[in-house]
C-alpha cells in the first residue's frame, strides 16, 4: 500500500512541475467532468463550457485527471481529453476532436473537427490539423505544420517544420518527412518511407521505401 501511495505522490509531483514549465505557472481552476470523475487544470483564461454544481466547476468537454488546458485556449463541448495531456496556450479544439493520454498541443494550434490523436503525440506549435484527420501514438509534429482534412498518420511518424500535408493523403507508420516538403492530396506514403527535406510530391502518388 505504501508502495502505491509513493508512485501516486512521485506521479501527481511530475505533473505539477510538467504542467508549470507548459503554462508558464499560470493560475488554473481544477474540473470535474459529468461522470462525477476529477478532472485536470483549466486556465481561468481559458474558454471551456461549464456548469458550477456548488464547490465544484464541471466540465462539458470531457478533460481527465492530470491534463492541463493553459491560457486562452478554447475547447469546445465535445472534445474529449484524456489523461495528463496537455494543451497549449490559444489552441483550438473543435467539436469531437479526441486528445489521447500524454499527448501535448503546443501553443496557437488549431484541430478541427472529428480529429483524433493518439497517445504520447507531441503537436508542435503554429499547426493546423483538418477535420477528420487521424494521428496515431508516439507521431511527433513540428512548428507550423498544416495537415489538411482526412488526412492519416500512423504510429511513429516524424513531421518536420512547416510541411504540408494534402487532403486525404497518408502517412504510414514510422515515416520521416522533412521540413519544408509538400505531399498532394491523396498521396500514400508507405511505412518506413523517408522523404528528403524540401521535397515536392505531387497528387496521387505512391511513394515505398527505397
Amino acid at each position: 500500500m505504501k508502495k502505491i501511495a509513493v508512485i501516486f505522490v512521485m506521479s501527481w509531483l511530475f505533473f505539477n512541475h510538467f504542467a508549470y514549465g507548459f503554462c508558464e505557472n499560470e493560475e488554473g481552476i481544477l474540473v470535474f467532468n459529468k461522470d462525477g470523475k476529477e478532472g485536470g487544470m483549466v486556465s481561468r483564461k481559458a474558454q471551456i463550457t461549464f456548469q458550477k454544481l456548488g464547490e465544484k466547476i464541471i466540465s462539458e468537454p470531457y478533460i481527465a485527471w492530470g491534463t492541463t488546458v493553459c491560457d486562452g485556449a478554447m475547447i469546445a463541448s465535445s472534445v474529449k481529453i484524456s489523461e495528463f495531456a496537455k494543451i497549449g496556450p490559444n489552441v483550438c479544439l473543435g467539436q469531437d476532436v479526441e486528445i489521447g493520454p500524454w499527448t501535448s498541443v503546443n501553443a496557437d494550434s488549431v484541430i478541427l473537427g472529428k480529429a483524433k490523436l493518439g497517445g504520447r503525440t507531441k503537436v508542435g506549435k503554429g499547426t493546423y490539423i483538418g477535420s477528420g484527420s487521424e494521428i496515431g501514438g508516439k507521431v511527433s509534429i513540428q512548428n507550423n505544420v498544416y495537415i489538411d482534412a482526412k488526412v492519416v498518420i500512423g504510429a511513429g511518424a516524424w513531421i518536420g517544420s512547416n510541411v504540408y500535408l494534402g487532403e486525404g493523403s497518408f502517412v504510414g507508420k514510422s515515416v520521416r518527412i522533412g521540413r519544408y516538403s509538400r505531399i498532394g492530396d491523396f498521396t500514400i506514403i508507405n511505412p518506413g518511407t523517408i522523404i528528403e527535406e524540401g521535397s515536392v510530391v505531387p497528387p496521387y502518388q505512391t511513394i515505398n521505401p527505397n
